[in-house]
């Protein structure tokens, strides 16, 4: 058998980045980028997957002390293109529905000894069409014996005025309504982490 041991040079990226992220969680922006800096500089995404990995880091690190100078690639993952591509792979593979099944029995698992059992907040960070939450509606219908069945799904974007977020909120809840289950479909724009204790308020 192999075993695979990271390089000292390895170790000394991982820890600096853990440095870099340190001074960005106090403040310290300008030490951030300077750590930053030196790791994307030594770093060879060509040599193997972990230095890849550590540049990617460094990069997203990067964006989140200064998101303008600094761009996320990730928004490359939000076209249209592969909005389309993605669902396409999920209405021909079973494996996202069963996926996504699994996510919402466990949904279901961790709430039945719960004395509010019939409430639920779900929060979605990349909710796409809303598909996954159909089987979830169902299965509350079938379990509510005779006490309705309320949940709230917020789903967080740092787009304004998304138009597919509020397709996607109609079609819930209209489905919602078929089955008898009360949902409240709430959209959170947000481009700061501390906007999301926003989520603990006003519920249902």
């Amino acid at each position: 058998s192999t075993s695979t041991v990271a390089s000292p040079a390895s170790s000394c990226s991982k820890q600096t980045l853990m440095e870099a992220a340190a001074a960005i969680f106090e403040g310290k922006t300008n030490m951030a980028n300077e750590i930053l800096t030196r790791v994307v500089q030594v770093s060879n995404p060509v040599v193997c997957s972990e230095q890849r990995l550590i540049e990617y880091l460094s990069l997203a690190l990067k964006s989140r002390v200064n998101s303008f100078e600094n761009p996320s690639s990730m928004n490359e993952l939000f076209s249209k293109e592969h909005d389309a591509s993605t669902q396409l792979l999920f209405d021909v593979s079973p494996c996202f529905k069963l996926g996504f099944m699994a996510a919402n029995l466990a949904i279901l698992e961790t709430t039945l000894d719960q004395p509010s059992s019939n409430k639920f907040h779900v929060v979605d960070f990349d909710i796409r069409q809303g598909g996954q939450y159909l089987n979830l509606l169902h299965a509350l219908s079938a379990r509510q014996n005779g006490k309705p069945a309320v949940v709230k799904i917020t789903a967080v974007t740092d787009k304004e005025g998304d138009e597919r977020l509020r397709c996607v909120g109609d079609v819930l809840g209209q489905e919602a309504k078929r089955v008898g289950v009360c949902l409240k479909f709430t959209v959170l724009v947000t481009h700061k982490p501390g906007d999301l204790s926003r989520l603990t308020s006003h519920w249902p």
